[in-house]
């Protein structure tokens, strides 16, 4: 399994900086009480992302 995280992984990394925008925002984590990664709201790299 931890093989296609992995390419799951690659492929948000790749998005993420083709499209020139934030994960934050269009993660259904981009709150402050339920994301408290430093990184927030600005990352462009999260192992936590989901998708809204």
């Amino acid at each position: 399994m931890a093989f296609f995280q992995r390419i799951a992984q690659f492929f948000r990394r790749l998005l993420a900086l083709e499209g020139g925008e934030f994960l934050c925002d269009r993660c259904k984590y981009n709150h402050p009480n339920t994301c408290s990664k430093r990184e927030r709201p600005n990352a462009r790299v999260c192992r936590d992302f989901k998708g809204k």
